[in-house]
């Protein structure tokens, strides 16, 4: 029994509680958020003590040190001495409590990150209460035996209101371990920040995006060379003259299946990825999806171009198609410039005297002979007129995916955007998610 029984109203500040903390001989039982650096290395100072008990309850998870309750190095150091301490960990610790021997400490600790620590002699108002006596067994008994509440607490009259009792949580000694050993990684890989610099906001999560496809190369139909620079050599406008050559004649391209198959292909892996169409906006696409979806595109994209290297002996590869419909399209590109040509020498002098390219294959030919006209004009379509390989043909095809975010205008301005959701309120309700965070300024 004890001299008496005390109760008074304090001013508690970080430096008091460190000392009090030295202090312990016989037992020491903190119930604190986290702890600071000091509040470690006091607990060390008593645990050279041979004969203190030491019992620890703190709060399970990474927030009480983003809101500045403690830091990240004081659990690093608390948990090289956990050996030889209870440790139990609960849920929103927010009534701290010091009991060493025989008298014990209430008090409310300010969030550092949010307030500064006030020094005792600085402080009007008492922030926490101090107890001596029997009362002090009877705080321990409940925090480290689990002592029930008793009986005469359950018995009160009806036109008594009391407040809830707690019940002190009891922990398996590793798991509560491992649950600081989780706090320190989370806070590791996202430090906290100082929410004397946060403000509260709403922000939304968008989980789609918008993606523009567009395929460049596959479409052989609109494979033509300009003949503009053949057309001057000649005076005036001639009816027969072409203004442009198509390469490809409309049998060859459906000959060129496995290239122009594309869309197909296309249209089955957003099928497949659950691709949303979304007229002139473009298609929206679950974020989730993004990444295998890219990969299919990729994986068609690669297999058109890699139909080069393959081959079958009942069927041509799509590299032999190409390269003969291209050699034929060159001939016939060819006889119909010569053809031009043949009835107009002063165009045929023009040509040799513009060319430097040109004048340099005369040298070796014969001026007036079909064939060095032949030779020049075959130079002047690949040189002048560009016209394409097999290899500039495959090179040229690709699978363009742009990503846009599904902007604030689009959703609450925009009509036919807003008129395209309303097919389909799930897909709306999809589209973000809100929540309540704090913003660095």
């Amino acid at each position: 029994m004890y001299y008496q029984d005390t109760i008074s109203l304090v001013k508690v500040d970080q430096k008091l509680i460190n000392d009090f903390i030295r202090k312990a001989q016989r037992r020491l039982l903190l119930a604190k958020p986290s702890l600071f650096m000091e509040e470690v290395e006091a607990i060390k100072a008593v645990l050279q003590r041979q004969t203190c008990n030491c019992q620890v309850f703190l709060e399970e998870g990474d927030h009480a040190v983003r809101l500045g309750f403690g830091n990240l190095e004081a659990l690093k150091a608390f948990l090289t001495i956990t050996d030889r301490i209870k440790l139990v960990m609960a849920d929103s610790i927010r009534l701290s409590m010091v009991l060493v021997d025989d008298k014990a400490l209430f008090f409310t600790p300010p969030a550092l990150a949010w307030e500064e620590g006030i020094s005792s002699d600085k402080l009007i108002h008492p922030n926490g209460v101090w107890l001596s006596g029997e009362w002090v067994d009877q705080i321990f008994a409940i925090y480290a035996e689990n002592r029930k509440p008793d009986d005469v607490i359950r018995s009160l009259p009806h036109n008594v209101i009391p407040f809830p009792v707690g019940i002190m949580p009891q922990g398996n000694g590793p798991q509560n371990i491992e649950k600081v050993k989780k706090a320190i990684k989370d806070l590791e890989e996202n430090n906290p920040v100082d929410p004397m610099r946060l403000r509260q906001i709403q922000f939304y999560r968008n989980h789609f995006k918008l993606v523009r496809i567009e395929i460049e190369g596959a479409n052989l139909r609109t494979k033509s060379v300009s003949l503009r620079i053949f057309n001057k050599f000649f005076d005036g406008r001639e009816e027969r003259l072409k203004s442009s050559w198509q390469i490809f004649t409309p049998d060859e391209v459906k000959d060129f299946s496995s290239l122009t198959e594309i869309y197909n292909r296309l249209a089955k892996a957003k099928s497949d990825h659950n691709v949303i169409s979304a007229g002139r906006f473009g298609n929206l696409i679950d974020l989730s999806k993004k990444e295998a979806f890219e990969a299919e595109i990729r994986k068609i994209e690669s297999s058109i171009k890699g139909q080069a290297e393959t081959s079958s002996d009942k069927e041509p590869c799509l590299k032999t198609k190409l390269h003969n419909a291209l050699s034929n399209s060159k001939e016939e590109l060819l006889e119909y410039l010569l053809i031009r040509f043949k009835s107009n020498e002063r165009a045929v002098k023009k040509l040799y005297e513009s060319e430097p390219l040109l004048k340099k294959i005369a040298a070796n030919v014969a001026n007036d002979s079909e064939k060095a006209l032949a030779e020049r004009l075959s130079a002047f379509i690949d040189e002048k007129l560009k016209f394409p390989s097999y290899e500039t043909i495959v090179s040229s095809f690709n699978i363009n995916l742009d990503y846009y975010d599904v902007s604030d205008e689009l959703l609450n301005e925009n009509e036919d955007f807003k008129a395209f959701l309303k097919k389909d309120d799930d897909l709306e309700k999809k589209l973000r998610s809100y929540e309540e965070g704090f913003l660095s300024d």
